[in-house]
């Protein structure tokens, strides 16, 4: 009787132990298609509590929290996730941006942009010139209908969507309508397309003046792209770019002038309801409560950062609730330097930008100090979500690196804080960045806005420059009274001609009357061999560091589900007495 129970005993524990590996590895392989956002709000301010870039030295921009409101949602992601210190846009004006980011390309890279550049050198990298287009005069052609996130990650599993500031299709007011362009972006591989703004809200093409800023609309069409998503068990990608608070239309007058209900798409029959926003009161009432927190403030900086701030809290919770929080990155960014907009100088090409993913095996509030760049998005969702060349379905090549496993990884970051290097683009003008050094290459100061910003700004403006973007310690300067490209460098001649040598060849490999070229060797490559688009790997663990008192061995092992599988098969071989 008692060999029957021990071994019914036995029995049970090992069943209990393999129902724990189930459930274990079955979370485990949800997370390997994580829910994916990119939430990027227009023209969002640098706060000096976010560490930002050096400012010009004539008429800074020195921002601070709005009426000392610390923006408790937008800082949450801060604070859980990790901090992309040196995030840089591949292009600083609002189109340009977004494209490399919904594609992993450099703007040059553009169908649109090589077409109108044919018979040139080099791409002018204008906001005009770099849109999302299908181009059958160019080689790889297809950026719409193959070559963005949208379209690769639909192919491979996702529901896609798309929420507010478009600004990657040319639109007349003759050509314009509000199903029209819901038409044209689900054709770009959205599945989902609602909550749009075309363009600017200044735009004759497109803005009749019955419309405004509306947080609540967007926030609301973005919950429920979300909501069915999440309804059909379905990993999702959502692109939500919301328009405030961009200038072209003043914040404050759409909150006191202008309804929840009056919406590029026409008149709405009710308010939206947005949960945490206006649930529990009419839309008015919130929009109130903005206003109150703002205090005596009138401008759009101060009043869009509570109303962004506001839209990033009920997309929050509402993950939470639904329970899929830990299982979503959120990456939030601004979409280029605000204070040096439309210059490639480091107050127009440096963002902030927050990576938040409870699963991603991140250390809450850490910072993450390589360089990295809008570029590096797509490719570095794919690592998350387990796609690369060889099992993505639509796989095409890109000019971002995914920073997936340099996160954590010292070795890895030291080379991407010391050694990565990008460019970064504008009309004809470039400029490429290593690590601290910094070269910018004029094409004509006399037409150059980055020359204009520079000269207004008094930084220093030459056809071509070198600076030196750190301190003795290879520190980057982040003073607000001292801005390293206020002064070239001019006593490292060796330094100038191997960062001209390294701009040479990016040219060389984006003339827009060459097939494009992924593979040039122009810029380094991470220690671990990794190529461009890398093949997934799984986070590194941290090195083994098991306390003496831990007689399991268990503690130390590398992440957190083998830590406890290993502790679960402790305790049950133990108790069944089969421990060797």
């Amino acid at each position: 009787t008692t060999a029957t129970t021990t071994t019914t005993t036995t029995i049970m524990l090992w069943l209990l132990f393999v129902s724990v590996l189930v459930c274990l590895f079955s979370s485990v392989e949800a997370s390997t298609s994580p829910n994916i956002i990119i939430f990027q709000p227009d023209d969002f301010r640098f706060y000096e509590q976010w560490n930002p870039p050096p400012h010009l030295p004539r008429n800074p921009q020195i921002t601070n929290y709005p009426n000392g409101y610390d923006l408790p949602n937008t800082n949450k992601l801060r604070t859980d996730g990790v901090i992309l210190s040196r995030a840089y846009a591949a292009s600083p004006a609002c189109g340009t941006s977004r494209y490399s980011t919904i594609t992993g390309r450099y703007p040059s890279r553009s169908s649109n942009s090589r077409n109108n550049n044919a018979g040139d050198t080099i791409s002018s990298v204008t906001i005009p010139t770099t849109k999302l287009d299908d181009e059958s005069r160019v080689t790889d052609g297809n950026d719409c209908s193959d070559n963005n996130a949208a379209a690769l990650f639909s192919k491979n599993g996702y529901r896609t969507g798309m929420i507010g500031k478009w600004h990657l299709t040319r639109f007349t007011s003759s050509s314009y309508s509000y199903s029209g362009l819901r038409d044209t972006i689900k054709g770009c591989g959205f599945d989902y397309a609602e909550g749009l703004y075309a363009e600017n809200l200044d735009s004759d093409s497109f803005s009749d003046g019955t419309f405004s800023h509306n947080m609540e609309w967007v926030t609301a069409k973005a919950i429920e792209f979300i909501d069915q998503a999440n309804a059909d068990n379905d990993p999702f990608f959502l692109y939500f770019n919301p328009t405030v608070p961009h200038g072209s239309g003043s914040v404050l007058d759409a909150i006191q002038d202008f309804t929840c209900r009056q919406t590029p798409e026409g008149l709405l029959p009710v308010d939206p309801v947005v949960p945490y926003l206006t649930k529990d009161q009419t839309c008015d009432q919130y929009r109130q409560t903005v206003l109150d927190r703002t205090g005596s403030a009138t401008n759009n900086h101060e009043i869009g950062a509570i109303w962004i701030d506001d839209a990033v809290g009920a997309l929050y919770n509402h993950l939470n609730d639904l329970g899929i929080l830990d299982d979503t990155i959120i990456l939030f960014q601004m979409d280029h330097g605000q204070e040096g907009k439309n210059s490639i100088y480091e107050v127009g090409s440096r963002m902030a930008s927050f990576f938040h993913y409870p699963n991603g095996g991140f250390t809450p509030g850490s910072t993450f100090d390589g360089m990295v760049f809008t570029s590096d998005l797509l490719p570095t969702f794919m690592d998350f979500a387990n796609l690369d060349e060889a099992s993505a379905v639509g796989y095409y090549k890109m000019d971002g690196t995914s920073w997936k496993n340099a996160i954590g990884n010292a070795a890895q970051e030291n080379f991407w804080k010391n050694e990565r290097c990008f460019a970064a683009e504008l009309e004809k003008d470039r400029a490429v960045v290593c690590g601290c050094d910094k070269y910018i290459r004029i094409d004509n100061i006399n037409d150059s806005l980055t020359a204009t910003k520079g000269s207004r700004g008094n930084l220093a403006v030459d056809g071509e420059q070198l600076f030196r973007l750190c301190d003795s310690d290879n520190n980057y300067l982040t003073s607000p009274s001292s801005n390293p490209e206020a002064n070239a460098v001019t006593d490292d001649p060796t330094k100038f001609e191997e960062m001209r040598a390294i701009l040479t060849c990016h040219l060389l490999n984006t003339n827009p009357d060459n097939t494009p070229d992924y593979d040039g060797d122009c810029f380094p490559t991470p220690p671990d061999g990794n190529p461009t688009t890398s093949a997934p790997s799984s986070m590194p663990d941290p090195s083994p560091t098991i306390s003496p008192t831990d007689s399991s061995g268990c503690l130390g092992t590398g992440g957190f589900i083998r830590t406890v599988v290993c502790i679960v098969f402790n305790l049950v071989c133990s108790i069944a007495g089969l421990c060797f």
